[in-house]
């Protein structure tokens, strides 16, 4: 049992932690804060899993540009870290001169939302504001009857099996 959980950690889950960990995703400027006393703020937006690149939602959100500077998130196509996407939202907010953030995710870019808040939660001095969640999926009830027996057997993995998230195998 224990060669066996050693290959597994070996040829599984570390070489995918690995390739996740050198995803690009891209962050881009949609609006600019419409008041000056919302210019310390980011505010990002995360697409659901559908999509790749948040700008249409961000844009259709004029609203937030109330909130502060209104930015749009792109997943690398290979696959997403939150940790990656942590990092980049807060190397630009230090370099943009932002030190309050607001994270906005649709569907299951609120699931992605919530695991980047708690990295920029205990990982940064950054003030993260808030997290809005839009149509997020909270428990498997929301989830497609169809779908949903898929969900539960992979949160039973997920919550058993250590490396469950990144495992190839187990996907």
């Amino acid at each position: 049992c224990l060669v066996a959980s050693t290959l597994y950690w070996v040829h599984d889950v570390e070489p995918e932690r690995f390739r996740l960990a050198h995803t690009h995703p891209e962050l881009h400027q949609v609006y600019e804060a419409a008041r000056p006393s919302a210019r310390e703020t980011m505010v990002v937006e995360l697409a659901g899993l559908g999509r790749s690149d948040s700008t249409r939602t961000a844009t259709a959100l004029s609203a937030y540009a109330l909130v502060g500077s209104v930015w749009a998130l792109r997943y690398d196509d290979a696959g997403l870290d939150t940790k990656v996407i942590a990092e980049l939202i807060t190397e630009r907010a230090e370099a943009s001169g932002f030190d309050t953030i607001v994270l906005s995710g649709h569907s299951m870019g609120g699931v992605v939302a919530a695991e980047v808040a708690r990295h920029l939660y205990r990982d940064t001095g950054l003030t993260l504001l808030g997290v809005i969640l839009d149509c997020t999926p909270v428990d498997l009830h929301a989830v497609r009857p169809k779908a949903r027996g898929l969900g539960e057997d992979m949160l039973r993995w997920m919550g058993w099996v250590p490396g469950a998230r990144e495992s190839r195998t187990l996907r």
